[in-house]
């Protein structure tokens, strides 16, 4: 929140401790924002794209969802990113990982 920037290559990654149904909202976020669901296993669910700044709209991401990554609007669909794409990181559970961080 209170963001008018976000450098490039840059994102905010949001862990949670178990997965469940995770909704965002972009009150007193000044920018547009991708909003990446990833379920524990590292596959993206859902890519809520450009996120309209100030919004109280709930943007709901899924029922078994356990990270959110945030990043610069237009930037998932730059990168191909969406819902089957899988990504990983020592946040998430190792051992459901499709893909295990060495």
């Amino acid at each position: 929140m209170y963001r008018d920037s976000l450098p490039s290559q840059s994102g905010m990654l949001l862990l949670f401790e178990k997965p469940g149904p995770v909704s965002i909202w972009m009150k007193n976020t000044f920018i547009p924002l991708d909003i990446v669901f990833v379920s524990e296993s590292g596959e993206i669910r859902h890519v809520h794209p450009n996120a309209k700044p100030g919004s109280l709209a709930s943007i709901r991401g899924g029922d078994d969802i356990v990270a959110v990554l945030e990043i610069n609007g237009g930037v998932a669909e730059q990168l191909g990113l969406g819902a089957g794409s899988e990504m990983r990181h020592p946040g998430l559970p190792q051992s459901k990982a499709l893909w295990v961080c060495q």
